[in-house]
């Protein structure tokens, strides 16, 4: 009885031995594309930069120095969480703007989880595309210019 066992468990473990390589050849996919919830910056802001770089607005200053979604989301910025699937991989990102009557023109500013700067994507486009860096953890979108606007992002792997 005890041979047949270790028999069984012998044959069991070369089994395994043979299919553990088979199932390691598979390539992990990357997280599927993801676009977040709309939110609604209530008024264009300038971006002005302090002697430090912080970014200076009722939003943003909230979010530096809580380093958490703010209670002011939305006033003059908008800042959302990357979601973790996205925080360890290489990603585009592209901020979407409407709703508005006048033209708009959307920043992108990256941060990583401590809440430090880690890009900044800010042409005259009225929509904006940029690339997350592995690390990145929040995503804060002004209006540079214009009345209230809709707003929300959309993140999709690069590929290697």
């Amino acid at each position: 009885m005890m041979k047949r066992m270790v028999s069984a468990l012998l044959i069991v473990g070369l089994l395994a031995s043979f299919a553990a390589p088979a199932a390691a050849k598979k390539k992990k996919k990357g997280p599927k594309p993801y676009k977040s919830e709309e939110g609604t910056i209530a008024v264009g802001h300038p971006v002005f930069f302090s002697a430090s770089g912080d970014v200076l607005s009722v939003t943003a200053q909230e979010f530096q120095n809580s380093c958490a979604l703010p209670q002011s989301n939305g006033v003059d910025a908008y800042v959302y969480e990357i979601p973790a699937d996205y925080q360890s991989i290489e990603a585009s990102i592209q901020a979407f703007g409407g709703g508005s009557q006048v033209p708009h023109d959307l920043d992108i500013f990256l941060y990583d989880a401590e809440c430090s700067m880690a890009g900044v994507f800010n042409s005259t486009n009225p929509d904006e595309t940029g690339f997350v860096q592995k690390g990145t953890a929040y995503a804060l979108l002004y209006n540079y210019a214009g009345d209230p606007v809709t707003v929300h992002i959309e993140l999709k792997p690069l590929k290697k």
